[in-house]
Parts: C-alpha cells; sequence; structure tokens
C-alpha cells in the first residue's frame, strides 16, 4: 500500500489517527489525501492528529487536501493546514485565499514540481496565475471548475539587500 485517503467526520476524533500506527507501515506511503465535507469549528486536536500523520510518512511526495472544512473558514485555519506540510513534497492539493500562502507554501516545500490551488474566485485565479508569470520563469498554469493547476518552472531570486559598499580584496601571492 502506498496510498491513503483519510475522512474526517463530523464527530472525529473517535481515535486518533496515531492507531493506524498498529495496521499500516505509514513510512511507505508516498500519497496522502485528507477531506472532509462538513463545515465544523476549527478542531486543534484534529490538526494536530493530521501532523503528527503526515510526519511518520517519510516517503510522501503527494498530498491533498479535499474538503469543505477548511474553505469556509477564516485565514487561521487555512494557515495551520499550510503550517503542516511536510517539505519533500512534489505534489499538492490545497486551498489558498492570500497571496502571502503562495511564498509560504513555496518556501516551505522547495521540491514542489505540481500544485493545485482549490480557488473558486476566477478573478483571484487569475491573479495567482499573474503572482507566478512574476515570480516564476517556465510555470505553466491551467484553471478548469475551481482548481488552478500550476506546473512550477523555476522561482526568480529576488534579493532583498542592496549592497552600497564594495570592498576590494587584495591578494597577495609571495611564495
Amino acid at each position: 500500500m502506498n496510498q491513503i485517503d483519510l475522512e474526517f467526520h463530523p464527530d472525529w476524533p473517535l481515535i486518533s489517527l496515531e492507531y493506524l500506527f498498529v495496521f499500516i507501515d505509514i513510512s511507505q506511503i508516498n500519497h496522502i489525501k485528507m477531506s472532509s465535507n462538513y463545515v465544523n469549528e476549527y478542531n486543534h486536536y484534529l490538526l494536530m492528529d493530521m501532523k503528527t500523520f503526515i510526519e511518520q510518512a517519510n516517503n510522501l511526495v503527494s498530498l491533498t487536501f479535499h474538503s469543505s472544512f477548511y474553505r469556509y473558514k477564516s485565514d487561521l485555519t487555512i494557515q495551520n493546514i499550510h503550517s503542516i506540510l511536510p517539505p519533500q513534497i512534489k505534489h499538492l492539493r490545497i486551498p489558498i485565499n492570500d497571496f502571502d500562502q503562495i511564498n509560504s507554501i513555496i518556501q516551505r516545500c522547495k521540491h514542489l514540481v505540481l500544485i493545485q490551488f482549490d480557488i473558486h474566485d476566477k478573478h483571484f485565479s487569475q491573479q495567482v496565475i499573474n503572482w507566478f508569470a512574476r515570480y516564476t520563469i517556465n510555470t505553466t498554469c491551467q484553471q478548469t471548475d475551481g482548481i488552478l493547476t500550476v506546473w512550477i518552472g523555476n522561482r526568480i531570486v529576488q534579493s532583498t539587500q542592496i549592497c552600497k559598499h564594495h570592498k576590494r580584496i587584495k591578494l597577495n601571492y609571495n611564495n
């Protein structure tokens, strides 16, 4: 088994995700899909369970958050979900509702090749496409049915410091 789909329900947690360690070798999982179809209050214990589970998946390369429980909540909930992203993933599907979240995800997940954003606002989706055009090279974007798929090219490195003083280095080759 190399893929697992976890679906959370309103009465979660009946058991903690850590009990799955007994039945599943989580280190062999390379794709995790986490989903929920309920809108409920943010649950700190659920987030901690998700984080612990993801951290145990050493070979994880693909991660999907597909649900409504984060889509209709505040930025804090979305940012908390972004905070548990593992750095090694290459494929990610996740919601965003702010440009700072894009940069946060890109900085945290340096190996991303493909990212899918759940964005239902076409105007914001176009702004995200423009963001990638500005800060990356050779990136391709495709918008379909509320999903913006981005094949990430090379990131443009931006210097945040302006060098005002230049010093010369004197080399002495006396042997």
